[in-house]
């Protein structure tokens, strides 16, 4: 059954092919309003976003593109690499001659706290330390993020940081940062992506996602910013 005479520009067929900006963008161009770019991410800083900032380097010893910052927490579960394979990767970082900074909200405590215990080398866990502005000037200052499949992510590209995010039932065509200062490390499973916010199997694709193939992937953007 077609639209009601008169309101065909009023539909459109989702666009399930897209990446989520253009999605909402090609909306935007159905009803003819200007599009803009779907790359041009932004996040302000503040006055106190950068005074944060700068009482968080003084305070932990950190310079600005000597650190790394691991982000293992997300709302699903299914979008959570293990603990045990964030600190593989968080070690060998340390190993290269980088700090490493632990973030996420403060609900995420516990697991940041139990990734800072995994690791071999000693981390600075900021896990529910800082605002959301003080996490975006944290991660613009950082030698590369590594996070799963969540706002890390998007605030990482909105501010510049190079990235590696680890996509497990996520879909990375819809979420997956853009850009040469991104990369994505996806899930080699057949079921993957998929809905499920709590994996009703046995969340294979987490065993998928090896820590070597994360690690490559900081690497490479470590290797391009040097």
């Amino acid at each position: 059954m077609g639209a009601p005479p008169g309101t065909e520009r009023l539909h459109l067929r989702y666009p399930v092919h897209l990446h989520e900006a253009d999605r909402h963008l090609r909306l935007f161009e159905h009803l003819g309003l200007p599009a803009g770019d779907p790359a041009a991410l932004s996040f302000p800083l503040t006055a106190e976003d950068e005074a944060e900032q700068a009482a968080i380097l003084a305070g932990r010893n950190l310079a600005p593109g000597r650190y790394a910052v691991l982000h293992p927490g997300a709302s699903s579960p299914t979008r959570r690499w293990p603990i045990a394979r964030y600190a593989v990767v968080g070690d060998a970082l340390a190993a290269d001659g980088l700090r490493v900074v632990v973030t996420g909200v403060p609900a995420e405590r516990e697991v940041g706290a139990a990734l800072a215990a995994a690791m071999r080398a000693p981390a600075v866990d900021l896990t529910g330390a800082t605002s959301l502005g003080g996490l975006a000037a944290l991660l613009r200052d950082s030698a590369v993020l590594v996070g799963n499949d969540t706002g890390s992510a998007h605030l990482a590209a909105a501010v510049g940081a190079p990235s590696v995010t680890v996509f497990l039932a996520g879909d990375p065509v819809r979420w997956a940062s853009r850009g040469p200062r991104h990369r994505f490390v996806a899930a080699e499973v057949a079921c993957a992506p998929c809905p499920h916010l709590t994996c009703p199997i046995d969340f294979r694709c987490a065993a998928s996602v090896a820590p070597g193939r994360v690690l490559t992937a900081a690497r490479e953007l470590l290797g391009a910013a040097r």
